[in-house]
């Protein structure tokens, strides 16, 4: 591929070229047949050699020394960039004008036995080579507008695919990032049982422990990084998660699932649950000794994916969205009118609130709510996420 196809990204963009100035010389071959009929005069087939494959011919070539012309110039100043083209469109016409007429002699020359205008005649100045020098600018204009307009084009495309995928790598590190910070946490904890456990001699339950905690780990670090899994793969993970917990707290713990069958198949961001789980359990039911429940719940609701963990507990954050009284403590984010960036974020603990909704908003922008409910007795987490299909399901 040329340089010039590999700037404007068009590998036949030489042949467009040819094309366009192709169908010029055709419609002006029409429009004088239909002049001369509509004049009564007959037309004369030989003189389309001097006008107008001449001509366009001459377009042509002219062409590819505007492309050129345009690749030298692409990079400079405004200001130049201008004056020079200017200029260009000016050497252009007066090129075109002595160009055509030497290659209509030519052409004549070579396909005719009798020349039909000698070369002085045809450089004579008449009224009609000032039209013509104009029509020549024009078309100079025209062409410079044309490659210009898809060099921008391509550069803004270009610009865009490189933010997208800066946005997809940043995406990536911050999901690497969340990874990071969970694992040291939960590690601490749930070696931290089974070191109690091993002390109280309660070997199976240790031992157990230790397959549990080395089955998620190794289901953490070997899933793949995409932007999107289903729901049933989070929910395994979260699943392997609460074994370890459950093994923890032991009596003390209820776990309830109210998982919608529908909702399965469906994609989320991996590790959307799971900083909701471990916020639940390290500020809610890890600070109460009762009995305490944990419950995770998923729904439809019109194009809407519904999420919720509840854990009985003292409230897991404080909320600071403007206009909601504490005793409701709904945080509203991701809305169409969210409050100030300073406002929007829940304050005080928990690092998984924080990356799960800058990557929810990353993800969806305005297109999902995070929402906090402080119920009598716990708190309430919910997601409202779009309905996101598995490929295979959007193309069934």
């Amino acid at each position: 591929m040329n340089r010039l196809a590999r700037i404007f990204q068009l590998p036949g963009l030489l042949w467009y070229n040819a094309l366009f100035w192709t169908l010029l010389a055709c419609l002006d071959v029409v429009r004088s047949i239909v002049l001369a009929h509509h004049l009564g005069r007959t037309f004369v087939w030989r003189g389309l050699i001097g006008w107008p494959l001449a001509d366009y011919l001459t377009y042509w070539l002219l062409s590819l020394l505007l492309f050129s012309f345009y690749l030298s110039t692409r990079k400079l100043h405004r200001g130049w960039w201008a004056l020079l083209h200017v200029g260009g469109a000016v050497v252009y016409a007066v090129v075109h004008w002595v160009g055509s007429a030497v290659i209509a002699v030519l052409l004549e020359r070579l396909f005719l036995s009798q020349e039909l205008q000698a070369l002085g005649t045809l450089l004579t100045w008449h009224p009609t080579v000032g039209a013509d020098l104009l029509y020549s600018g024009f078309l100079y204009a025209l062409s410079l507008g044309l490659i210009a307009g898809l060099d921008v084009y391509h550069r803004l495309k270009d610009r865009s695919l490189h933010a997208l995928e800066l946005e997809n790598r940043l995406t990536q590190a911050q999901l690497q990032a969340l990874r990071i910070q969970m694992n040291p946490h939960f590690l601490f904890n749930a070696l931290n049982t089974i070191t109690m456990m091993v002390r109280a001699r309660k070997n199976p339950e240790a031992v157990n422990m230790i397959v549990g905690l080395s089955d998620m780990l190794r289901s953490s670090l070997s899933r793949e990084t995409r932007p999107f899994v289903t729901l049933r793969e989070e929910m395994a993970l979260v699943e392997q998660y609460l074994t370890i917990e459950a093994v923890r707290f032991q009596d003390r713990l209820t776990i309830e699932y109210d998982i919608a069958a529908e909702t399965l198949p469906l994609q989320v961001p991996p590790l959307v649950l799971q900083p909701l789980v471990e916020n639940a359990f390290k500020h809610g039911i890890a600070k109460t000794l009762d009995h305490a429940t944990l419950r995770i719940a998923t729904s439809v609701r019109g194009q809407q994916l519904v999420l919720e963990v509840f854990n009985s507990g003292p409230g897991a954050v404080r909320t600071r969205a403007s206009g909601v009284h504490p005793a409701q403590a709904s945080t509203l984010l991701g809305s169409r009118q969210r409050a100030p960036a300073s406002e929007e974020r829940p304050e005080g603990h928990g690092i998984g609130y924080r990356n799960t909704i800058d990557r929810l908003l990353r993800l969806y922008q305005a297109n999902f709510k995070f929402q906090i409910y402080h119920q009598e007795g716990g708190v309430l987490v919910q997601l409202l996420l779009p309905l996101r299909e598995t490929p295979a399901e959007a193309h069934a």
